[in-house]
């Protein structure tokens, strides 16, 4: 402290006039803030431009999340207690959004395909048990098991509407449907090896047919 000068002579009325330019300037700077501050509150922005976005509570945790990835944009929105929710993303084919229950398993989708809208819908072990969808030829639904196995397909071709079904194991047993002279039924074993099929042939004759499981003709009417 000894180094430092102590002067008791009086300021001069330079240094009085000095120290009023500042308290005068910084009067002015902080009305100009306070009055900034307040016409922000009340305009409104027409746009936001930011990379991601997240809505939270008052505990912080999140609501809504705004963000993206490789296909595109994406919103995340949760329950209160953070668990459960909707995704809505992009997929190759467009989007898809997911329905999630409270443990996190998706219960339903609703997505694009190559052919059109889709629709799954997942039990509690998180297996789709029912899908309506559409392909080439139309609309298709598919009805599972609690396992997600077997199932009994309803679908349309050129010809009409059709009717498959599989045993557990994913292997087509039985189907019923259309062909361009009538109708057809057809029934096999579990291997696909014996076989009965009934059908109209182009001459409006009906046929049933039977083969064995080595794949021989056992009977035919007519």
């Amino acid at each position: 402290m000894n180094n430092i000068p102590f002067h008791k002579e009086k300021p001069s009325k330079v240094v009085y006039m000095g120290l009023g330019i500042l308290i005068a300037l910084a009067g002015y700077m902080f009305g100009t803030m306070n009055n900034s501050i307040n016409a922000q509150s009340d305009t409104v922005v027409d746009e936001l431009v930011v990379r991601r976005l997240r809505i939270v509570d008052d505990s912080g945790e999140p609501l809504v999340v705004l963000d993206q990835d490789a296909n595109g944009g994406k919103i995340i929105v949760f329950a209160k207690d953070g668990n459960g929710g909707i995704n809505l993303s992009i997929v190759d084919n467009g989007g898809i959004l997911y329905i999630v229950d409270k443990e996190g398993n998706p219960m339903a989708a609703l997505s694009t395909t190559a052919h059109g809208g889709r629709i799954d819908a997942a039990n509690k072990k998180g297996n789709t048990v029912v899908s309506l969808g559409s392909d080439a030829s139309g609309g298709i639904l598919g009805v599972m098991d609690k396992e997600g196995k077997g199932k009994v397909v309803l679908s349309t071709s050129t010809n009409g509407g059709n009717v498959a079904v599989f045993n557990k194991e994913g292997t087509g047993v039985a189907s019923l449907g259309t062909t361009a002279h009538g109708g057809r039924v057809a029934v096999t074993d579990t291997e696909m090896k014996a076989a009965a099929g009934l059908y109209i042939t182009d001459m409006d004759e009906a046929v049933l047919r039977t083969g064995d499981k080595f794949g021989n003709l056992t009977g035919s009417v007519p």
